[in-house]
C-alpha cells in the first residue's frame, strides 16, 4: 500500500498521516511547510477527506465543495482545484485558506490544474477529445499528445487568458509549472512531431493581443 513521507535535513524521513491517523496522499507543499493531503478511508471513496498538515496545527478542510479535487497550495495558504459536479462542466476553484471558496471559470471535462503561485495566478491545460481524433489516434498512433489541448493562465485582475496564441510555430502546448514571477514552463509539439521545452515570460500589457 502507498505511504507518504516528508524528508528534511534535520529529522530525515518522517511518515505523513492525517490528523486522525489514517494514511494519506500528499498533493502539494508550500514554503511555510503546510502540506495538502487527501486521506485514505475504508470503504474507499474518491475524493477522500482533505486535510492541511500544518507545523502549527493540522486541520480538516471541511468547507471544500463536494466532488472537489485539490491540486496546489501557495505560501498564503490559498488552494486550487477542480469541482467535478458544479454543473454541466467542471469548475476551477480557488480557496482563500479561511474556508471561503470561489468558482472561477468552467473547465473542459478533462481539465488539469497544474500550479498556483503566490500571486494567486493559475496555469493549466485542458484536454479535448473528438471522434475524429480517436480514429486518427488508432490509425497513426501519434507519440505526443493524443488529445487536443488548450492552455490558459487565470489572473486575478484579468481572468482567463489563452496561452496558445503566444506559442508561435508550435501547437499542443502543455503547461508544466508556474513560478511566482508569472513565468510558465511547458512542452509543445512542432510541425515535424518532435517536442520542445517552452518558457513563457509575462508581458501583462500584451495579454489578449
Amino acid at each position: 500500500s502507498l505511504r507518504a513521507f516528508l524528508w528534511d535535513g534535520e529529522t530525515g524521513m518522517r511518515e505523513l498521516t492525517a490528523p486522525d491517523g489514517s494514511r494519506c496522499d500528499p498533493v502539494s507543499i508550500n514554503d511555510a511547510g503546510q502540506i495538502l493531503v487527501m486521506a485514505f478511508k475504508k470503504p474507499r471513496v474518491l475524493p477522500g477527506p482533505w486535510f492541511l498538515l500544518d507545523p502549527n496545527g493540522s486541520r480538516p478542510l471541511d468547507t471544500i465543495p463536494p466532488d472537489a479535487w485539490l491540486t496546489s497550495i501557495n505560501t498564503g495558504s490559498c488552494m486550487i482545484g477542480v469541482e467535478r459536479a458544479s454543473g454541466p462542466l467542471p469548475c476551477l476553484l480557488l480557496g482563500d485558506g479561511q474556508g471561503t471558496w470561489r468558482r472561477l471559470s468552467p473547465m473542459n471535462s478533462h481539465g488539469n490544474v497544474t500550479r498556483l503561485n503566490d500571486r494567486n495566478q493559475i496555469a493549466f491545460t485542458e484536454f479535448t477529445r473528438s471522434r475524429w481524433k480517436d480514429l486518427r489516434d488508432r490509425l497513426f498512433r501519434p507519440r505526443f499528445p493524443r488529445d487536443g489541448t488548450a492552455s490558459y493562465l487565470w489572473d486575478p485582475a484579468r481572468g482567463r487568458i489563452s496561452l496558445d496564441r503566444y506559442v508561435r510555430g508550435m501547437d499542443q502546448f502543455l503547461v508544466v509549472d508556474l513560478n511566482n514571477e508569472g513565468c510558465i514552463v511547458g512542452i509543445a509539439e512542432t510541425e515535424d512531431g518532435s517536442t520542445r521545452s517552452v518558457l513563457l515570460e509575462p508581458i501583462p500589457e500584451r495579454w489578449g493581443k
